[in-house]
């Protein structure tokens, strides 16, 4: 689970999908959108609908698997954003690593990864 200061809240949901940018790949989907008068540190938010899977526990398996990867790396990402990763049906083929390569680099699509020291 993200600390709650990590999360983006459900009451921006529906700013981020109106204004925000949108990066797409065959296994997922990212959007977000620079919020800098309400946050400091980038927020994220990972969704895995019915069509990942009909089953909650293969859905949630997916969703904390892509949580700990962006755990991994949060720190690395551009501060002031809010980021919504939506799964696809595809991504149920990945192993951990492979998920792990594949957020990494939607993240560096949408040029939010940046070197923090």
């Amino acid at each position: 689970m993200l600390p709650r200061a990590r999360r983006v809240p459900t009451s921006l949901f529906s700013t981020i999908l109106s204004r925000g940018t949108m990066r797409h790949s065959p296994m997922l989907s990212l959007r977000f959108w620079a919020d800098a008068k309400t946050f400091s540190k980038a927020r994220f938010a990972v969704i895995a609908s019915n069509k990942v899977s009909k089953l909650a526990v293969e859905r949630n398996l997916w969703q904390r698997r892509s949580r700990a990867v962006i755990r991994r790396f949060e720190n690395q990402v551009k501060d002031n954003y809010c980021c919504l990763l939506y799964l696809k049906p595809a991504v149920k083929t990945l192993s951990f690593r492979q998920l792990s390569e594949k957020i990494k680099d939607i993240f560096y699509q949408a040029k939010l990864l940046v070197l923090k020291t």
